[in-house]
């Protein structure tokens, strides 16, 4: 049995997020942004920090600029 902690830092390994906000010196050193607010993202796993939105209570994976690979622009589905 694990502890809902745990649980909660298990249920963020996914590697594919969306994009809710990007701070202004993100990517600085680059032509381009890897990504924008909307866009879907391949990240590092395990990176980041978990926190709670004050406003709203959802929980958020905040990570460095470096942590996301690419916007994803294509997936294929499960089903074929």
């Amino acid at each position: 049995m694990l502890p809902d902690s745990v649980q909660g830092r298990l249920s963020m390994v996914d590697n594919r997020a969306v994009v809710v906000a990007v701070g202004s010196s993100a990517w600085h050193d680059e032509p381009t942004p890897r990504a924008v607010v909307g866009d879907r993202v391949l990240v590092t796993k395990f990176a980041g920090f978990i926190a709670k939105g004050p406003a709203d209570g959802e929980t958020y994976r905040l990570v460095n600029d470096r942590d996301i690979f690419c916007a994803i622009t294509h997936e294929e589905s499960d089903n074929g």
